[in-house]
């Protein structure tokens, strides 16, 4: 037991996330700056415009958005796919990060207008950035430990556990400094935020 109550791996485990997403968010400091809408990092295309489904839009906002390429390519540029045919088992979803294959994939929410796109870019890139700080050379096994925790790994799939909530909210927390200030955005932080207050 550790002096606050609960068990050693659970601390251990948020100290590890903890400290690197302190890593990544030094590496990011630059990308942070006092924007005063997200809106304004796009140039030529329009944000409230409904992309079409296909890889060409995503090229188009990697070309055109302030700092989404170069924070894809720090994300060491995952694979990205398009699925709109096998949508997120979590249908509220507009995007997924597997780490096991370094992949994005895109659903048909994250195609609702540029903006969205950009902003789903921005997040999935972020999670790509978690796994490859925090869990660089650790096993699949541990990276399920360290991300579901035990009662989740023992059952192979559990409810989402305190250190994967903590991640998602983090990625959520890095495109709201990016300057989206959505009220979504705002919404998914808040709910994260008092779950893992609980």
């Amino acid at each position: 037991m550790i002096a606050a109550g609960g068990k050693f791996i659970d601390g251990f485990r948020q100290g590890v996330i903890t400290s690197g997403l302190n890593h990544v968010a030094h590496n990011f400091k630059s990308y942070l700056d006092e924007r005063s809408s997200f809106r304004s990092r796009f140039h030529k295309v329009d944000p409230d415009a409904k992309p079409a489904v296909n890889m060409s839009s995503v090229k188009a906002l990697l070309n055109d958005v302030d700092n989404l390429a170069e924070i894809y390519k720090l994300a060491t540029s995952p694979e990205i796919e398009i699925d709109i045919t096998n949508d997120s088992k979590n249908r509220s979803a507009s995007a997924e990060y597997f780490d096991e294959t370094n992949t994005i994939s895109l659903y048909r929410d994250a195609f609702r207008s540029n903006y969205q796109l950009a902003r789903t870019l921005f997040h999935e890139s972020y999670h790509a950035l978690q796994y490859t700080f925090i869990f660089k050379g650790y096993t699949q096994v541990d990276r399920i430990r360290m991300s579901y925790g035990e009662i989740s790994y023992n059952h192979m799939y559990g409810t989402q556990s305190r250190g994967l909530m903590f991640l998602e909210r983090e990625a959520y927390r890095f495109v709201q400094r990016l300057g989206d200030g959505s009220s979504d955005t705002a919404a998914e932080i808040l709910r994260l935020t008092k779950l893992l207050d609980k």
